[in-house]
């Protein structure tokens, strides 16, 4: 009986029983809105660089991103149901590549809109990779894969 419960709490998050590539593509949703994580610094030091940016912009740039990016998470999974997830990480990725597009021409405060602005889908896709691992029966085992070594 157990194990009903179990599926039927992974149903309630994510629908039926995940295939491999659909478990694996919520866990590279979750990989891709983390990876700017790692070359946010190169960007932004290319952008003083450039002289499109000062360095103390360079810590409120990623402050802002990483800002948003928590909201967006949190506010999705307080109001958004893991319905359409297929729609949202497609729109939420091809945001996530328009900001990411725009950084490349910006300046000064425009720097800070558009990585404060890519936070939001970075937030979305996180949502779904973190909705289908906190709800399933063994998150642990889900978490593992993602962890930083």
């Amino acid at each position: 009986m157990a194990e009903l419960a179990g599926d039927h709490e992974v149903h309630e998050a994510v629908g039926p029983p995940l295939s491999g590539l659909e478990a694996g593509s919520a866990i590279a949703l979750g990989v891709i809105s983390l990876l700017i994580a790692g070359v946010l610094p190169v960007l932004l030091a290319a952008l003083v660089d450039e002289r499109r940016l000062n360095a103390q912009g360079i810590g409120l740039a990623a402050m802002l991103e990483a800002l948003t990016m928590g909201a967006a998470t949190g506010l999705a999974s307080a109001v958004l149901k893991p319905v359409r997830l297929r729609a949202i990480g497609v729109a939420a990725a091809l945001a996530l590549i328009a900001c990411d597009l725009a950084s490349l021409t910006v300046h000064g405060a425009g720097v800070f809109l558009v990585r404060g602005l890519a936070g939001v889908p970075e937030g979305l896709l996180l949502w779904i990779c973190v909705g289908m691992i906190a709800r399933t029966v063994t998150p642990e085992r889900w978490r593992a894969c993602c962890s930083p070594r």
